[in-house]
């Protein structure tokens, strides 16, 4: 009976030689415990404890915990940035214009995220995506003083979405490009972003940093990103291509930041359906804006422009309507 029990119990033996360590070092760190085992005819717990004498480590091994961990996992999804959807294209892209990878004594910790007290809805719906407890802090109004001159100036309230996850924070370093202090490295435009999602990415940078103009009086509008100047010549390069539209005008803000900019009626009509023509996530006043600027330029039949000649400002009228 004890043969018996100890045959059912252990089903293969626990013995391997030698001359199987070299398929071991080959296959276990590709493989895992279990096709390697029935390659040999060993147990699996053989495989591993002959893994762990000899130092190898198993990449599926750890892919299967993650996985575990991830559906475990009651603070967020910890795949989110994984697979590429429509979501998370658009928060990485806010991450890249309002959002901070957090470290603690150069230990990745987790991600933040930063916005004016009027548009906490948008922190919330982008937690809800991501799985995550809405649990916003406030930051009140304050006063304070500039550094170069001394003008009182005066903050908006804001409120703070925290997400401590080491996973997360380490997904968006090694997977998207993205660091710690990433608005004094100048990085660069992430090369990994698919063309069909790039409207969801655009759209997520935009609400953070970027800008929508409508002056009725001129009737004149435009759309503009504003950020460091390596990502935001990228992405400025990358809309021009895949919607379909001009070179936009590129213009520094300090040494620091690049602003790209769209002016031109066919640009700005062109950009509102590109960007919202499905679109998850956004935030609803920059969408009320854009409405407002194509509504605008599509109601005018060209408008003046203004172009600098010798120091002088130039106007031209708009060319005459013929029948």
């Amino acid at each position: 009976m004890r043969a018996t029990y100890e045959g059912l119990r252990m089903g293969r033996p626990n013995t391997i030689t030698p001359e199987q360590n070299d398929i071991l070092r080959a296959c276990y760190p590709t493989e895992g415990a279990a096709p390697v085992a029935a390659r040999l005819g060993v147990s699996v717990a053989a495989v591993r404890n002959r893994a762990w004498r000899l130092g190898i480590k198993s990449a599926v091994r750890h892919e299967l915990g993650g996985a575990t961990l991830a559906a475990k996992n009651r603070t967020a999804r910890l795949d989110f940035f994984d697979t590429w959807t429509p979501e998370s294209a658009y928060v990485l892209g806010y991450i890249w214009a309002d959002g901070c990878i957090r470290e603690v004594r150069g230990a990745l910790v987790g991600l933040s995220f930063l916005c004016t007290a009027d548009d906490a809805e948008l922190l919330r719906s982008i937690a809800a995506a991501m799985g995550h407890e809405a649990r916003l802090k406030a930051h009140k109004a304050r006063a304070w003083g500039s550094k170069v001159d001394g003008t009182p100036r005066q903050s908006k309230a804001a409120v703070k979405l925290a997400i401590n996850s080491r996973v997360l924070a380490t997904s968006l370093v090694q997977r998207h490009g993205l660091a710690p202090r990433k608005s004094s490295l100048d990085l660069p435009y992430p090369s990994n972003i698919p063309d069909e999602l790039l409207p969801h990415f655009a759209r997520g940078n935009l609400d953070g940093d970027g800008t929508v103009c409508v002056r009725p009086k001129a009737n004149r509008a435009y759309v503009g990103w504003l950020g460091t100047p390596r990502f935001v010549a990228g992405l400025a390069a990358a809309i021009a291509r895949v919607a379909g539209v001009t070179a936009p005008t590129l213009s520094s803000h300090g040494a620091n930041l690049l602003g790209a900019t769209w002016t031109a009626k066919a640009n700005v009509l062109r950009l509102r359906e590109w960007l919202y023509a499905d679109s998850s996530l956004h935030l609803p006043r920059k969408r009320a804006k854009i409405d407002q600027a194509a509504d605008l330029l599509a109601s005018v039949r060209g408008y003046s422009r203004r172009r600098r000649a010798g120091g002088a400002v130039v106007r031209f009228a708009p060319a005459p309507v013929t029948s």
